[in-house]
């Protein structure tokens, strides 16, 4: 008890500038002098997760914890420890799911521990993890308490999401208007609302959503991945409708030139032969053989479609080279 000594407020000060080695140094020292406390655990755990440290930060929450199993604040740093580990902050649907039932499970004791420990961050923080692993409904439970408590443009957008996917698409426009008001300039509401137009019949007011969402800079980095990107569902509605032209919009603006996304490739690939532009389809196709990022599937089947769209173009090189291309991938050793 008592008030904080100088060393551990000192300490947490330098964590908070993400000092690691002053943090550390302040929690050491306060430890040589009065042996070590739940206060000195909690501040070496904060300030080695500022550096990056996680090994070190989950040894010095496991010995928070092995004093008081029951310490919150120390599961739900260890929730954050792992979310950063696993490289959650990068995450995009594209990639493999990193594993999140530790952190997920972390954060719920943490919130619902006798001494409650729960803030904005790790509200969101766990609303990713529900919404990219498809719990729409714990994702949207999570999302309307922090809509309640610290509402931002980014709660109303998850909480979108969750209404979404969850297959309430009326709740969904309710909420993108909230984070409208809030944020007008925000992208991705504007990328979500143009899918939830679509899907609510309104077709003008998706266009002009797409519009925006364009202008705003949409992308592929996004804050709350689900199975599909934000632009490549925006993408395939529009596609459904026969909508093309606008389809091609959103899909392009999802092609990384350094490193395409197979799907978003393959996405934009057959919509230009509905529009029978069939020489960019072929083009779009051979990014996919080239992706470091495509599976031996995914390359397989866009070389197959890139010989099979030359062969109605009778460009008899781009049919030699993509066959070749086709029988070195199926003959390389596993």
């Amino acid at each position: 008890g008592g008030a904080l000594s100088a060393y551990v407020a000192a300490g947490e000060y330098a964590a908070s500038l993400k000092a690691t080695p002053l943090c550390v140094r302040a929690a050491t020292v306060e430890g040589a002098k009065r042996g070590s406390t739940q206060a000195t655990r909690m501040l070496l755990a904060r300030g080695y997760l500022a550096g990056k440290e996680y090994d070190a930060c989950k040894e010095a929450l496991a010995e928070a914890l092995a004093e008081d199993k029951r310490l919150s604040q120390a599961m739900n740093l260890k929730a954050h420890c792992l979310f950063m580990e696993l490289g959650w902050p990068l995450h995009r649907c594209d990639l493999p799911l990193p594993a999140s039932a530790e952190a997920m499970a972390l954060y719920v004791k943490a919130s619902e521990a006798r001494v409650p420990y729960n803030d904005a961050t790790s509200r969101l923080r766990l609303a990713k993890l529900y919404l990219a692993n498809a719990k729409w409904y714990e994702a949207k439970s999570v999302l309307l308490e922090a809509c309640r408590l610290e509402p931002s443009a980014t709660t109303w957008l998850g909480l979108a999401e969750a209404c979404l996917h969850g297959g309430e698409v009326d709740q969904a426009e309710e909420a993108l208007a909230e984070g409208n008001i809030l944020d007008p300039k925000n992208a991705e509401i504007w990328g979500v609302l143009t899918v939830v137009c679509m899907l609510l019949d309104k077709v003008k007011d998706a266009e002009a959503s797409l519009k925006q969402a364009l202008k705003l800079g949409l992308s592929i980095k996004e804050t709350f991945p689900v199975n599909r990107f934000i632009l490549q569902q925006m993408g395939d509605q529009f596609k459904s409708r026969g909508m093309y032209e606008l389809a091609l919009q959103a899909y392009r603006r999802g092609i990384l030139p350094k490193n395409p996304v197979p799907s978003m490739c393959d996405a934009l690939a057959s919509c230009l032969v509905r529009v029978n532009d069939l020489h960019e389809a072929v083009a779009t196709y051979a990014l996919i053989a080239d992706s470091g990022t495509a599976t031996l599937q995914e390359k397989e089947e866009a070389l197959t479609s890139a010989i099979e769209l030359s062969k109605k173009l009778k460009t008899v090189a781009d049919v030699d080279k993509y066959g070749k291309m086709l029988q070195a991938l199926r003959t390389a050793p596993p």
